[in-house]
């Protein structure tokens, strides 16, 4: 796995966002954008696959919150278990702080 980019956004637990190339068959690579790193008041840091707003018959961006007018978002992709999940999660974050220490800094 190679870090293709890093584009730092902080808003709530959100700190940014990477850029991934995946090494798959015959070592081509899998690239994937957008991919949300955050960080829990808890001190926990994760990464998730890339999402995208939701949109309502009227195609309307839909708001899962009146008072933050925050989006609701759907995943775009996904691992097929938690275990999977979890592990790149750790393998993307360990790969971000050695890149950029200060990424999941307030």
């Amino acid at each position: 796995m190679r870090l293709l980019g890093w584009r730092r956004a902080v808003s709530g637990s959100l700190r940014g966002f990477v850029g991934l190339a995946l090494t798959v068959e015959n070592d081509r690579p899998l690239e994937i954008y957008n991919c949300p790193v955050h960080r829990g008041t808890n001190g926990h840091a994760w990464v998730s696959m890339p999402g995208s707003v939701s949109f309502d018959k009227a195609t309307l961006i839909v708001r899962c919150d009146d008072k933050t007018g925050k989006p609701k978002c759907q995943p775009m992709a996904k691992w097929g278990d938690r275990e999977t999940a979890d592990k790149f999660s750790a393998a993307v974050l360990k790969l971000l702080l050695a890149q950029h220490p200060d990424a999941l800094d307030p």
